[in-house]
């Protein structure tokens, strides 16, 4: 078992059409039946911004069922948030957004220290121009791992966990959160 931060452009796009919403469906999905952990700070501040922009508590959405689910089986890790200062100052030189900073000093605490984004501020997508592969380089030196959708579900696929289980996604998508 693992664990994610998971930037909140992953709960925003789950409601968009188009691969990159079935790739963070099908991440979170996966997330959540292996038993993979999702890591928030332990000031609410990841918790606040996914409730800014999305409604974690709509039993009827995804996002709301997969919400409830994580916290149903207690899937949720709250980290101390820190960055050294240097590492802090070496982002922001680069102008890294400030307010992407949550995610990564909690990656940084973490035991898996891995991020899953589309946002090009991660270097998580590639079809943007302004996609930047030099803050994926510097997280990487930082022995955090920036993944798209696409490469975390691969991970998480490819966990001694995820072996066995049926994975035939369009199938379980329709009851994505079975009791346990």
């Amino acid at each position: 078992m693992g664990d994610w931060v998971v930037d909140v452009c992953i709960l925003d796009n789950v409601d968009k059409v188009g691969e990159s919403a079935l790739a963070c469906v099908t991440f979170l999905y996966l997330q959540e039946i292996n038993n993979e952990f999702v890591c928030l700070d332990t000031n609410g501040v990841i918790l606040s911004i996914y409730e800014s922009h999305v409604n974690l508590h709509n039993p009827s959405d995804f996002v709301g069922k997969w919400w409830k689910a994580v916290q149903r089986r207690g899937l949720i890790r709250d980290i101390f948030a820190s960055l050294p200062k240097k590492q802090e100052y070496t982002l922001l030189e680069l102008k890294f957004h400030d307010d992407d900073l949550i995610f990564v000093k909690v990656a940084f605490n973490s035991v898996s220290k891995r991020i899953v984004s589309v946002d090009s501020d991660f270097g998580c997508n590639p079809s943007s121009p302004k996609n930047r592969e030099d803050i994926k380089k510097v997280l990487e030196s930082f022995k955090i791992r920036a993944y798209t959708p696409d490469e975390a579900r691969t991970k998480v696929l490819n966990s001694t966990v995820a072996v066995g289980h049926d994975f035939n996604i369009q199938k379980n998508l329709r009851s994505p959160f079975k009791q346990k």
